[in-house]
């Protein structure tokens, strides 16, 4: 059960005004590099307008990669 909670907190956690506080600052760059938003977060998020979730663990693959 406590796992469960957990998750549902999490999820809470990046609805509504969260999210979109932590994208607005990306949001208003108009450039054309590519926008990262870096999380501890155990869930993916999808890409968002062009900004692309990393978790913090698979940042350094993610870059190695590219």
């Amino acid at each position: 059960m406590e796992g469960n909670l957990q998750r549902i907190s999490r999820l809470n956690y990046w609805n509504g005004n969260t999210l979109e506080r932590e994208l607005r600052p990306l949001k208003a760059l108009k450039d054309n590099y590519r926008k990262l938003l870096v999380t501890m977060d155990d869930i993916r998020l999808k890409s968002l307008d062009g900004i692309e979730h990393v978790q913090a663990w698979e940042l350094e693959n993610y870059l190695l990669s590219k």
